[in-house]
């Protein structure tokens, strides 16, 4: 037996083994890959977030080449790459801030109305129920006959709170120090990211020594190659992505606003945001937009469920493939193959299926050039 294919038996053989060592213990890899990336969630986070403060920054600091043309000195570099890595940081903080302004003061006077109003709606209620009792009667149809009372319900949630006061201790306890734990990891995370922006150029030259150490002149520049390709595809995905949620989110408010819809800035925010996770993210926005307007009206919340299914077809069909399709370079067609097939993963696998879609089929379209090229040649020869 000839040594390459001794190799290869043996590294196969080796491979079955740990496959299977691995299903026999999955449940012990899954709890360690859980808590390794626990671990690693911070530096993961910078990463992300370096990789999507990079898009901006490129753009400031052509702008600010343009702007100022003496820059051949080194200190030049170094206030220009501080400076536009600050306009980005601020601008990211602001963003937060004004959605946070935007979306928090409105969601507490919907839950301050919902608690004042809720003797109204409780009649409501009570009337609508005995419309359709009667409106049953008439067919046959004998229905319970259901009183709701206001006062009695809110009697039942005071006492349900003061009976598991000690949960809801527990609980609270529990979320402060999750949101400590997440405010540190964002912090981590923000100085992560802002060394690997200020130092990107010296840290892809170590990163490109290495790749020169450990691999072969083709298989770097193969890899290269993909992880430009990537790059790029993630780079167009982020713009594009952003720019369907504004979109959406400013067709939506302007709706609203000429059907004089309520919580028209709270619930158009909430639908752009939501809207970052392709297609179906949309519907989330629509589930909690029609809730806060079924406080006030339920039959406006109907139309405004209305509005936004005619709304998400055209979005759905017609301006996020376009959008999406132009920003990663794949077909519409399959940029809902991808968010169809992504979605049984979770919001994570709708967030990066069309990207990874459009980076496979770039590569599966080089591929098949490649091999008809190499295949035209040999019926030449």
């Amino acid at each position: 037996m000839q040594k390459s294919t001794l190799t290869r038996t043996l590294f196969l053989i080796t491979v079955a083994i740990l496959i299977c060592v691995a299903i026999v213990n999955f449940s012990h890899l899954l709890s360690f890959f859980t808590g390794l990336l626990g671990i690693l969630s911070p530096i993961l986070l910078g990463l992300a977030m370096a990789f999507i403060l990079n898009i901006p920054l490129k753009l400031l600091e052509r702008l600010w080449d343009r702007i100022d043309k003496n820059h051949s000195r080194r200190s030049h570099g170094i206030i220009k790459r501080i400076t536009c890595i600050g306009l980005c940081l601020l601008a990211l903080a602001g963003i937060v801030i004004a959605l946070i302004f935007a979306v928090f003061p409105q969601l507490k006077n919907s839950i301050l109305g919902l608690v004042n109003s809720l003797p109204i709606l409780a009649d409501r209620a009570n009337g609508y129920w005995q419309y359709l009792v009667r409106f049953m009667g008439r067919y046959g149809f004998k229905l319970p006959e259901i009183n709701i009372n206001a006062d009695k319900i809110l009697g039942m949630v005071k006492e349900y709170f003061t009976e598991h006061g000690h949960m809801w201790i527990d609980i609270s306890f529990d979320v402060v120090s999750g949101v400590i734990t997440a405010i540190f990891d964002i912090i981590l995370a923000t100085v992560i990211a802002v060394y690997v922006l200020a130092k990107k150029e010296a840290l892809a030259a170590q990163l490109n020594k290495l790749l020169s150490a450990i691999m072969s002149d083709e298989h770097k520049k193969s890899l290269l190659r993909i992880s430009s390709l990537c790059s790029r595809t993630f780079t167009g995905f982020i713009t594009g992505q952003l720019l369907e949620a504004l979109i959406l989110g400013g067709l939506c408010l302007f709706g609203m606003l000429a059907f004089r819809l309520p919580f028209a800035v709270l619930i158009s925010t909430l639908i752009g945001v939501t809207a970052l996770i392709p297609i179906f993210g949309a519907f989330i926005g629509i589930a909690l937009g029609a809730f806060f307007i079924l406080l006030v009206d339920p039959v406006k919340a109907i139309w405004f469920v209305v509005f936004m299914i005619v709304l998400q077809q055209i979005e759905g069909n017609l301006i996020y493939p376009k959008v999406m399709g132009k920003s990663v370079g794949l077909p519409g067609f399959w940029v809902l193959i991808a968010v169809t097939i992504g979605s049984s993963f979770g919001i994570l696998g709708m967030l990066i299926s069309v990207p990874l879609c459009s980076v496979a089929y770039s590569l599966t379209g080089q591929i098949v050039k490649d091999r008809l090229e190499k295949k035209n040649k040999n019926k030449t020869v």
